[in-house]
């Protein structure tokens, strides 16, 4: 997976999604949006000091979380990234902190895309699940059709508490194991397969 990184550091800010037709789909992981474009190199987002500072200090819980539980970690910026391999398992985790809105967000991505001609079936099967969640929620992609659950936590200047961090780091791979039949019906045109939007190992 390529990223792109900022001017002043070798953190990234951007991750490379995927190429199709001379385009390059990206994630912004400052705002946490998808979006495309005809240039390998986009503008690099900038962040402030005191903001990368404070999203630093806001994602420390979830870091901790990490050591705690022994998870192997690809790659972690300390402010935006991570994946997250356990039980041969691997989850692709994005975390983004936003210091301004004092937001900690979570995203759990599906390792392949819902196909072309399924996202309106799978958009609306997240639509109707999301109407049974509490907290957080499933979405999809249009043009990509990648899918994710996607939990926030508002800090309000205070800090995440060991418990929320927790919940942040597991919330989204629970839920896509709790829901993985009945999206598995809608990727696939009613044939479930659940396996289809678990990660792979690896």
């Amino acid at each position: 997976m390529r990223t792109h990184t900022r001017s002043n550091d070798d953190e990234p800010s951007l991750i490379e999604l995927a190429r199709e037709n001379g385009k390059t789909h990206w994630l912004d992981l400052t705002t946490g949006r998808q979006f495309t474009s005809t240039d390998s190199t986009p503008l690099r987002a900038q962040v402030a000091p005191d903001a990368a500072r404070r999203e630093a200090e806001l994602l420390a819980p979830v870091l901790d979380v990490f050591d705690q539980h022994g998870y192997a970690v690809g790659r972690s910026t300390n402010t935006r990234y991570v994946l997250l391999t356990r039980s041969g398992v691997t989850y692709q985790v994005c975390f983004i902190a936003d210091a301004d809105a004092d937001i900690v967000c979570s995203c759990t991505f599906a390792p392949e895309p819902a196909p072309a001609g399924r996202r309106a079936a799978v958009a609306e099967a997240m639509a109707c699940i999301n109407t049974r969640l509490c907290s957080g929620n499933f979405d999809v992609d249009s043009e990509t059709g990648y899918m994710r659950f996607r939990i926030s936590a508002f800090l309000g200047g205070s800090e995440l508490t060991p418990t929320m961090a927790d919940y942040l780091v597991h919330e989204g791979s629970r839920m896509w194991d709790t829901y993985a039949g009945e999206l598995a019906q809608a990727i696939r045109g009613g044939i479930a397969r659940p396996a289809v939007i678990r990660p792979n190992a690896g």
